[in-house]
């Protein structure tokens, strides 16, 4: 039985755990279609009040996205987090997030609008107020990406 995300992001903040499966180098975009989140958006996104120990969130909120649209949106505390899928509208400069349970089954939605001239991304998740993340890094940590693949339906960057 796998275990939630929920359950593995508790066990990073203690000691991150090997996974079962070897996830995609990061950065990695399946080669039949063009990525669906454009190479400035990749990355760890995170809130001005987030706080880390290392690369588990304890306060605050972190979004992470991956080249093909999968990723994850963390808030804390306690740190709870959802698997996510993504497309960004490069016209309307929105992104566009699904929530999703560990067998992949949609529950909520998020938006967020890229604003370029201070390089954030501020939306709304369902019920909350408006919210504004900055980029922390261009890439997804491994730490976040093999807690992604270890889940019933892992996203087709894991191998």
């Amino acid at each position: 039985m796998r275990a939630s995300l929920t359950t593995l992001l508790l066990l990073l903040a203690c000691a991150p755990a090997a996974a079962p499966r070897t996830p995609a180098p990061v950065g990695a975009a399946p080669a039949a279609r063009a990525p669906a989140i454009p190479a400035y958006l990749v990355g760890e996104w995170a809130t001005a009040n987030a706080r880390f120990q290392g690369v588990a969130l304890f306060e605050g909120a972190a979004l992470y996205l991956d080249p093909d649209g999968s990723g994850a949106l963390i808030g804390g505390p306690p740190p709870i987090g959802m698997r996510l899928t993504a497309q960004f509208d490069s016209a309307s400069a929105m992104l566009a997030t699904t929530l999703r349970d560990n067998d992949n089954a949609p529950i909520a939605t998020a938006r967020f609008r890229y604003d370029r001239p201070t390089q954030t991304l501020r939306g709304k998740h369902d019920g909350s107020d408006s919210v504004t993340y900055s980029r922390r890094q261009p890439q997804v940590p491994a730490a976040i990406r093999r807690m992604l693949c270890d889940v019933a339906a892992p996203p087709p960057t894991c191998s």
